[in-house]
This record gives structure tokens, C-alpha cells and sequence, in this order.
């Protein structure tokens, strides 16, 4: 017979459930009901911490989500007592799993994870903004572009227009779409590379707000394939940029990442010039903002979708270093930083330049806690699942941090909200030097010909 020893978090119908099933079974445990409230606010931290090393208890069961915030400020407590979380079965599990059973994992919110709160829209002024509109995002079967296609139909837009170049991400978008709101998505599949489709596009459509998720954003797969990364991330943009004007679009927002902040890998260097792109487009009366993203949390292909697969397969999380950290956000908190820009740039102002925005994103997170988070709450031992090895950064590519902000650039304002606006000043020098990067990359002679007349 096995001796558990039980500390239950939350007095609800899983609770009574979970009790019943132990009282069917000859088992040996001691159990203590922490609390017979459903309200986590009646929970003393610092009471449970001594009872779980009072009473040695060896297993935390949840029956209720609430106390996950709990779990997560307190997780080094927790791993360094090794402490298990488990979930208090319901019906279901009881009966085909047993009354306890480690918790598998889920995608767990970004607050839950990271415990802060984050970045909210301005309902009202964000409802008029939008209010039957019509809207055109590229890349926007991508996981930053259907988020903000999520977001968008809980407005009172007219319609969304989603063009994508992938075939495939554009029919899981329309498989996670309701009946009732696809009849406000049109979908269109065409390369932002191709100007005149796009154009023809564009000026079919007449969109009053275009929104630029377009891209190519995988750091190791652009070293080896600066081409294409510039053919997408720049002379793309340009073609957005343009076809937008040209259909006499209101607002144009361009998505682009803190990787852009003294760049060191062709990523980098191809969104900062998709930035250099966006703020030299003057001869327009479209408003035009940029909004810099830290890592999105979750996104296809990020770190945090890595380790989810590795997780649920068993596998081991490799690190390049111990050190290495990252400023984080969520689909959430980015398609409201998208969405906020229109209201930012909607605002009078003087002359038709650029401006661009980014959010306080907290203090950067280290990947290895990131990791050690995510095996934990999913019940696993991070000493286990985590190589002790390390394989290293990548040669001129990776920083141990990023930057939000480039050594030529400077906040200039800062909403209630946490969102940050910045100004930059470009020397000739850093374009030269961005172009010696680059073109050391390129083996085309028409492209670095285009490139240089972009910048």
C-alpha cells in the first residue's frame, strides 16, 4: 500500500469527489484540507509553505484552477521540496485513472506563467475606431495574425480581409472560426513578394486599416537564407506599404521585433529595415506605425511551442546557455499592441512621420526558467527533463538579452496603459554598415540593387 501525503487546495464538488474515491480505496494517506473556501484570498502563503514542510507533504492537489497563481509565485519553494502537483479527478478520471493523477500539460495562460498583468485596449475609443471598417491583414493566418483576427471580430468591423501565403494556416484559421462571424472573413492566398497581385488585391478590397504580419521570423533558418529573408521582410513590406497607400488606406500598422534593436543576425537587420521602409514612406496622407514585439509567447514555431512538444513527447529541453534571457508576451498582449497603435497614430499630428510603439513587457525572462516552469507545472522534474548540457550561442546571431530599444533611439512618451513610444536617429553609418552585413549574405545583384534604393 503506498502512503501519500496530501495537501488539498480548494473545498469544492471535486474535493468531495476526490475524498469519496480515497475512502473506496485501501490506501494509506495523510490528507489535510488547507482550506473550505473556494476563495484563494483566505490562503496564508506563508502558513502553507510551513505546513508543507511541517508535514512533509509530498503532493499539492488541485482542485480548483484559482490556486494556480499560487503555484506559480511560490515554484521554487515547491521544486526545491519536491513537491508534486497533481489534480483531484473529476467524474470522468475518477473512474478510468484513479483518484490522483499527475496534471498532463496544458497551454497554460501567459499571466499564469509570468504573473503580470498585461497590456489592455481602450474599449470605448478602440470600438469607434474599428466600428464598420473595413480591414486587411496580411500574414494573418499566421499565430500573430489570427489572434488578431479573434480579436477584431469581437468589434464591429465590416469586414476582415486575411491574406496568407500558406494554404494550410489559412484553412486551420477558418476551421477555429464560428459560423456566425466567417461570414465577416474573406480569405485570400497571395505572396506580398508578388507586387501586382497584391495591388490587384488591394485595390479590390479598399481597405481602411492594414495591418503587416507578414514575415519570416525563425533567426537560424534567415542565416542561411538572407535572400529570401530580405525578399519577405523588406521588399515585402515595401509592397504592403505601397499597395496600401495606392488603395487610399486610413492607417497602416507594420509588425516588427525587438531583434530590430541593434540587430546582430539577418532577422534582425531585415525587420530594421523594414522599419527604415516604413519611416521613409512619406509621400502618402495614410498614417503609418510600427509596433516592435518582444518573444510571443506560444507563437508558431516560438521557444515555449518547442518545449511544449518536448514535453508531451518526453524529450529533453536542450539549452544554448543558462544566462540566455528574452522579454515576453502573449497573442493576447500583442494583438492589443497592434490594435492600440491605430488608436496611438489616429491622433493629430504634425507632419506624416512613422511612429513607433512598444509595451512594457516586465523584466526579461531566462529561458532556462521558462523551461524549468513548464516541466514543473506539468509534473514532471526539471533536473530530469533539462540537459545539463549546453550547446551554445550561435556565432554572431544570439544575445545572452535584448534590446527593446537601440543605443540610437529613445522613449518619448509613455501611455496609462504601458505602452512605450520611441524615436530613433539613423546615421549614414549604421546604413553602411547594415548594407556591408547584408549584401556579404546576397549573391544577387538585382536584389541589392532594389534594397539600396529602399533604404
Amino acid at each position: 500500500m503506498m502512503n501519500f501525503n496530501i495537501c488539498v487546495l480548494g473545498y469544492n464538488y471535486n474535493y468531495k469527489k476526490f475524498l469519496s474515491h480515497i475512502k473506496d480505496k485501501r490506501t494509506q494517506y495523510r490528507l489535510r484540507l488547507l482550506d473550505k473556501s473556494k476563495n484563494i484570498k483566505n490562503i496564508d502563503s506563508k502558513y502553507l509553505k510551513e505546513k508543507i514542510i511541517k508535514e512533509q507533504i509530498k503532493f499539492l492537489a488541485l482542485c480548483s484552477s484559482e490556486f494556480i497563481p499560487f503555484i506559480s509565485e511560490n515554484i521554487d519553494f515547491l521544486i526545491k521540496n519536491k513537491v508534486k502537483i497533481v489534480q483531484a479527478s473529476n467524474n470522468y478520471e475518477v473512474i478510468n485513472h484513479g483518484f490522483i493523477i499527475k496534471k498532463p500539460f496544458t497551454s497554460y495562460s501567459f499571466e499564469e506563467l509570468f504573473l503580470r498583468e498585461i497590456l489592455k485596449l481602450n474599449e470605448k475609443n478602440i470600438y469607434n475606431i474599428f466600428k464598420n471598417k473595413i480591414i486587411l491583414i496580411t500574414g494573418g493566418a499566421g499565430s500573430i495574425g489570427s489572434g488578431l483576427v479573434k480579436k477584431l471580430l469581437k468589434l464591429d468591423i465590416k469586414k476582415i480581409h486575411v491574406i496568407d501565403n500558406s494554404e494550410y494556416n489559412i484553412f486551420r484559421l477558418k476551421e477555429s472560426i464560428n459560423a456566425k462571424d466567417i461570414k465577416k472573413l474573406k480569405f485570400s492566398l497571395t505572396n506580398i513578394e508578388n507586387f501586382h497581385l497584391l495591388d490587384l488585391d488591394f485595390k479590390k478590397i479598399k481597405p481602411h486599416i492594414v495591418f503587416n504580419a507578414a514575415a519570416l521570423k525563425h533567426v537560424t533558418f534567415l542565416e542561411g537564407n538572407a535572400k529570401q529573408g530580405l525578399m519577405t521582410n523588406v521588399l515585402g513590406t515595401h509592397n504592403v506599404v505601397s499597395a496600401a497607400s495606392r488603395s487610399k488606406a486610413k492607417y497602416f500598422i507594420h509588425i516588427s521585433t525587438d531583434k530590430a534593436a541593434d540587430p546582430k543576425n539577418i532577422l534582425g537587420y531585415t525587420k530594421l529595415i523594414s522599419e527604415f521602409v516604413c519611416n521613409n514612406f512619406k509621400k502618402t496622407k495614410m498614417k503609418i506605425g510600427v509596433v516592435r514585439f518582444g518573444n510571443v509567447f506560444n507563437s508558431y514555431g516560438s521557444v515555449a511551442e518547442t518545449f511544449k512538444n518536448n514535453i508531451s513527447n518526453a524529450k529533453k529541453i536542450k539549452l544554448s546557455h543558462p544566462n540566455v534571457e528574452r522579454f515576453f508576451m502573449s497573442i493576447t498582449e500583442a494583438t492589443n499592441l497592434i490594435i492600440s497603435s491605430v488608436e496611438l497614430i489616429s491622433v493629430k499630428k504634425i507632419g506624416n512621420e512613422c511612429r513607433t510603439f512598444i509595451c512594457d513587457m516586465g523584466e526579461p525572462i531566462k529561458i532556462k526558467d521558462l523551461a524549468t516552469k513548464m516541466l514543473y507545472l506539468s509534473g514532471r522534474n526539471p533536473n530530469k527533463y533539462i540537459s545539463q548540457s549546453y550547446y551554445g550561442l550561435a556565432k554572431n546571431m544570439e544575445k545572452i538579452t535584448e534590446n527593446l530599444i537601440s543605443k540610437n533611439e529613445k522613449i518619448i512618451k509613455i501611455t496609462n496603459n504601458g505602452i512605450l513610444e520611441i524615436i530613433g536617429k539613423y546615421k549614414s553609418a549604421n546604413l553602411k554598415k547594415i548594407n556591408k552585413i547584408i549584401y556579404s549574405k546576397l549573391d544577387n545583384k538585382s536584389i541589392k540593387k532594389e534594397i539600396k534604393l529602399l533604404i
